[in-house]
Order: structure tokens, then C-alpha cells, then sequence
């Protein structure tokens, strides 16, 4: 499905200003100081994906084939084109289904908020912005002809980490809501995450894992771009 602004009705036009007034919603309350911006960035994401899945379960269309993935979504055969570039921002707040977007939420908040403490919230907003700038540029990178949309704020958490394990590798990272698990420091998060990802990577290119949907060279970018350049914002 290829979709384009023209092809919008009004009803989708709608849909597109409540997407964005559930995106940003959340950082006016922050701007206020009435919450933290990694709280603030977590509730933003959930709200967009809320919207996602009324609007899938309103129209019987699953949430990962909704024409706003196609036009919202990172298209690597589109950016050369400076008017497709809204898109380096909007992959970032869409999600396939709930368990992407949990999946993300849940390092946002469990490592973004003590990182934010850490760093400001300024600093902690230029850092997260890294994150998914540096997934996205390197998935259009290693997928230069891709039509496919690739979205999600994986990039970002993945930055997150890499910002973590530059500055302060040996904080420990608590898990309020599993309090069975005792508190990890942050390299030792970083070392498995980040060494799953490698493995996942390797196994698709030895033929081994069969087909994958995950944007894997996303994660790593974020990561990476984050980790170099946490030290000169911190």
C-alpha cells in the first residue's frame, strides 16, 4: 500500500491532528513541570498507540498495516526527498502492536527516568533524539532501496542505553513492578540487550533465523550514536 497526503479524506485528516495532539499532549504537562519527560515521552507513546488501536479496531484494519504506517513510517527509497524528511520524527512515536510498543515503553521508563535525573531534561530529550535519528539513519543506510515502512521508538530506548553505559555504567537500574528481580547495573543490561541484538543479527545473516520483521541495524545505530555522543552532552 502506498499512501500520500492527497489521498487523505477528512476523516483521516482528523485522525492525523488527534495523533499529534496525543504525541505532544504529554510534553506540554512536562513543560509545566507537572511530570518528568521520560514519564512525559512513555505517556505520549502509549496515547499514540491507544489511537492506533482505536482507530484499528474502528475500521477492522490491523494497527501494523494502517495506512499511517505508510505515511508516517521511515520509506528508505523516499528520503532522499526533503519533503518525506517529517518522517525522521513520526516513525518514532508509531508501533506495530502492543508488545512493540510495551516493549519500548518499558526501557523508557525503567532506564530513561533514573538517566534523566542524571543528565536534565533537556539533555535527556537531546539524547533520546539521538537515539532515533541514529536508528533511522543508519536502517536508511543498510536499506537504501527499502519501500517498506520500518517505525518505533526502538531506536530511541536503545540510545537511552548507549547514553547510560557512556556516562555511568556502574549505576544500577531498579524493577519497581518486578520486585523479585534485584537491581542490574547498567552495563550489565546493556551487555545482554545489546548482545541479543548482535546474535539476532548474526543468525539472520547466516540464513539461520528465517525472516524478521525487527529493524535490527535501527537498534544498533541508536545505540551507537547515542553512546558517542552522551559524554560531550553530559
Amino acid at each position: 500500500m502506498v499512501v500520500e497526503w492527497a489521498d487523505l479524506a477528512g476523516s483521516d485528516l482528523i485522525v492525523v491532528g488527534i495523533l499529534v495532539a496525543a504525541a505532544v499532549a504529554p510534553y506540554v504537562s512536562a513543560a509545566r513541570g507537572e511530570t518528568s519527560l521520560a514519564l512525559a515521552t512513555v505517556l505520549s507513546l502509549m496515547l499514540v498507540a491507544f489511537v492506533q488501536f482505536a482507530h484499528s479496531i474502528l475500521t477492522g484494519i490491523p494497527m501494523h498495516f494502517a495506512w499511517m504506517i505508510d505515511l508516517f513510517g521511515i520509506k528508505p527509497d523516499l528520503m532522499g526527498d526533503l519533503s518525506e524528511s517529517y518522517r525522521m520524527v513520526s516513525a518514532a512515536w508509531l508501533h506495530a502492536d502492543w508488545v512493540h510498543v510495551l516493549g519500548n515503553v518499558l526501557v523508557i521508563a525503567l532506564v530513561g527516568v533514573p538517566l534523566e535525573q542524571r543528565l536534565g531534561g533537556r539533555r535527556w530529550l537531546a539524547v533520546y533524539f539521538l537515539g532515533f535519528i541514529g536508528g533511522n539513519v543508519a536502517w536508511i543506510l543498510s536499506h537504501p532501496e527499502s519501500s517498506a515502512p520500518a517505525i518505533g521508538a526502538s531506536g530511541a530506548a536503545f540510545g537511552l542505553l548507549g547514553a547510560y553505559m557512556a556516562c555511568w555504567p556502574e549505576d544500577k537500574v531498579e524493577f519497581p513492578l518486578l520486585f523479585l528481580i534485584r537491581a542490574w547495573p547498567v552495563w550489565l543490561i546493556v551487555f545482554i540487550r545489546l548482545g541479543l541484538e548482535v546474535w539476532q543479527m548474526y543468525e539472520l545473516q547466516a540464513g539461520t533465523a528465517g525472516e524478521s520483521n525487527i529493524a535490527h541495524m535501527a537498534h544498533v545505530g541508536g545505540f551507537f550514536l547515542a553512546y558517542i555522543l552522551a559524554r560531550p552532552i553530559a
